[in-house]
């Protein structure tokens, strides 16, 4: 129903409709509120999201199977991923994430600024590429990608001899590309990047979850 008509259409009135029950009363044993009701269809998105939290014994894995998860999610179920964000409140499930997520930064050296900062980076990236994704899908139908090289190799050719020199040594060239190929690319290089901000083993301190610089003190 939520794939069909979106989250807030989910009602108990609506979905006892929609499983055939008597009444919406037939459905309180199983959610007191509507309220209950999308606590727990959070829930189960935010389980097809990520694994147990604890599992993960590096920050890295930990970050790229929420942005694999949350990608996976946002493409097959657009509707839902509103649900991560709902105002309900923070569920079980993201606390053991956030907690885990937490632990594993600091004990690498990063600050918690830092940690929330690299949390909000892959939910940005993973669900920016879904969305660029299903707007060029909108735009030209199924394989935009395959569409776009193709009229770019036709501009390159059909421009003054000289010009875009880089596209034209390379354009013959350019027959493939894959969203998914592009996104795992992109979580790699996201990470690393978030790596590269680890506070040095000295030279800093971090307080009050921010960096505090050595240097500056000794200017």
């Amino acid at each position: 129903m939520a794939d069909r008509d979106g989250v807030e259409a989910v009602t108990l009135r609506a979905l006892a409709s929609e499983v055939g029950a008597a009444s919406p009363t037939a459905l309180y044993t199983y959610f007191a509120s509507k309220e209950d009701l999308v606590a727990a269809m959070r829930e189960r998105v935010v389980g097809r999201i990520r694994q147990e939290s604890k599992s993960f014994t590096t920050w890295q894995a930990l970050l790229q199977e929420t942005a694999h998860g949350l990608s996976r999610a946002a493409r097959e179920h657009p509707n839902w991923i509103q649900l991560v964000f709902h105002e309900s409140g923070y569920r079980s499930s993201f606390l053991g994430y956030a907690d885990r997520l937490i632990e594993l930064m600091l004990e690498d050296g990063f600050s918690m600024a830092d940690a929330l900062r690299a949390h909000m980076c892959v939910l940005s990236f993973a669900l920016g590429t879904v969305y660029l994704e299903r707007t060029l899908t909108a735009i030209a139908g199924d394989d935009p990608i395959a569409k776009r090289l193709s009229l770019l190799q036709q501009v390159v050719a059909q421009a003054p001899e000289g010009s875009y020199a880089s596209l034209a040594s390379v354009a013959a060239d350019i027959d493939r590309w894959s969203f998914d190929e592009t996104f795992g690319f992109g979580v790699k290089a996201l990470l690393a990047g978030i790596e590269s901000q680890r506070l040095p083993a000295s030279g800093s301190a971090v307080r009050g979850g921010e960096r505090s610089e050595t240097k500056r003190n000794r200017r």
